[in-house]
């Protein structure tokens, strides 16, 4: 990816989300496309529109993207402490929009292009 590609990719607009935490024992992981149908299907009912829901299986970590702030910013403050499963989940928002980029990181990456 040349520098060009990389800066667009990084400034690109995201939706609204929230990652979860602990969300499932990732000794003895789901199948992704299981949990991910299940999680998004509940959040949709719980909160707000789902655009789409991302399952990291090795690490138990589940990004849930959403189509308004308001569902996001109610879905991290209704479950963030919660318990999932047995299991106490951190839930946080991430504000949609323009990603910030880093500029060292850059301009590291145009030196070596």
């Amino acid at each position: 990816m040349d520098a060009a590609a990389l800066r667009e990719f990084c400034h690109r607009e995201r939706p609204p989300s929230v990652v979860m935490d602990n969300m499932f024992d990732s000794s003895q992981p789901p199948a992704a496309d299981a949990i991910e149908l299940d999680i998004g299907q509940e959040m949709t009912r719980s909160f707000g529109r789902v655009l789409d829901c991302e399952a990291i299986l090795s690490t138990g970590v589940v990004t849930v993207y959403f189509a308004e702030d308001g569902a996001a910013q109610r879905c991290a403050a209704t479950l963030h402490g919660g318990n999932f499963d047995g299991r106490r989940i951190g839930a946080r928002f991430c504000a949609g929009g323009a990603t910030p980029v880093s500029y060292t990181h850059l301009r590291a990456h145009e030196t070596k292009a």
